[in-house]
């Protein structure tokens, strides 16, 4: 497993630095657009935002734990 890691490790950075120059540039172009969508639908977000938290606290009362993704069920 450690060699497995340690592969993966080397292939994913390699393929960040190829990446990395691309994305920067894309972050950089696309930054003043989300700026604007923000502008224009932050209360939608924001909305949106605390509706996951409830669905969150709906899920985790019914024994979903949020450190394993899993449904604790008893019995």
């Amino acid at each position: 497993m450690t060699r497995f890691l340690a592969l993966d490790e080397e292939v994913a950075t390699a393929d960040w630095n190829c990446r990395k120059n691309t994305y920067d540039e894309g972050m950089q172009e696309i930054a003043p657009l989300l700026e604007k969508f923000e502008s224009a639908h932050g209360d939608q977000i924001e909305a949106d935002a605390q509706r996951w938290q409830d669905i969150e606290r709906e899920a985790r009362d019914v024994g979903w734990s949020p450190g394993t993704g899993g449904v604790e069920t008893s019995g």
